[in-house]
């Protein structure tokens, strides 16, 4: 079993990828954002 990796398309799908991996970091940190954020809203106020 051979593996043929092209190099020409694996270069011109890396923006696609980070843009990708980009966006998921962003959701992620929202997410976090917004729980800290519910946190502080609702925590015990004795």
């Amino acid at each position: 079993m051979k593996i043929n990796i092209d190099i020409e398309n694996l270069l011109s799908t890396l923006p696609t990828i980070g843009k990708g991996m980009l966006g998921i970091f962003a959701v992620t940190i929202i997410i976090i954002a917004i729980t800290m954020i519910i946190n502080k809203v609702t925590e015990n106020r004795e």
